[in-house]
């Protein structure tokens, strides 16, 4: 079942995927490049954990702080790593998006997931410690409303690349079947044209329904269940800018 068939209630998934590939593209860049920059700077992020574990109350956080201070190097890797892959999907994303290829949306869809769910078990823990080391309440409200609607915002994008993969999918099962009927079609013709009961006044083959009906009944008749270029122009069509 297709999530979306419209991305912002106007323009078509394919347009959308089209923005979602620049905008996370943009966001992937910001990290790498921050996470390069703290890379070449460690003694500075150790010194901010050092002071984070001093000043507030950690909670449950202590233990992984005291090991990505102890192991910060191996972290930074993972994230240069992970953010390049990213980056790229997104280039994969774009290309997928203007040339209509699924295969091409297959690693973003996963390598975002992923950034979601990291994201989102940051959040939660972020407010839990916030709770914990403020008294302010319009903070702690304000931070959970603005955060909730970004991670949301940023879901509405993952499921606009996922229902661009699953509306090419169904059109392509959709083509696969007129294609297959017009096959059959063609093959009832050739065993029962009308040559092989040209002797019965009262037989109308298809073959020459065309002479007897018109082309507006053949198409009303064989091939309006398969039509799908109408219904899926709006979500198929050329980026709209």
């Amino acid at each position: 079942m297709v999530v979306m068939y419209h991305f912002v209630f106007w323009f078509s998934t394919r347009f959308g995927c089209v923005v979602v590939s620049i905008f996370t593209l943009m966001q992937s860049m910001a990290c790498l490049i921050a996470t390069v920059i703290g890379f070449r700077s460690k003694v500075v992020i150790q010194e901010e954990l050092d002071f984070w574990r001093r000043n507030y109350d950690m909670r449950f956080m202590k233990d992984p702080l005291n090991d990505m201070k102890g192991d910060l190097e191996t972290y930074l890797i993972g994230f240069i790593t992970y953010l390049s892959l990213h980056c790229f999907s997104c280039l994969l994303l774009l290309y997928g998006a203007l040339k209509v290829s699924v295969w091409m949306v297959y690693p973003f869809l996963v390598l975002e997931i992923a950034r979601l769910i990291f994201l989102s078990v940051s959040f939660i823990i972020a407010m839990l410690l916030v709770k914990e080391n403020t008294v302010d309440l319009g903070l702690l409200i304000s931070s959970c409303c603005g955060g909730g609607f970004v991670l949301l915002f940023l879901f509405y994008l993952w499921f606009c690349a996922l229902s661009f993969v699953q509306i090419v999918k169904e059109l392509e099962h959709k083509i696969c079947h007129h294609e297959d009927a017009k096959l059959n079609l063609q093959n009832y013709e050739q065993r029962n044209g009308a040559e092989d009961y040209s002797k019965h006044e009262d037989f109308a083959p298809i073959s020459g329904c065309g002479h007897h009906y018109n082309k507006k009944f053949v198409n009303d008749t064989f091939f309006t269940r398969f039509q799908t270029r109408d219904y899926y122009s709006n979500v198929m069509a050329t980026p709209e800018y």
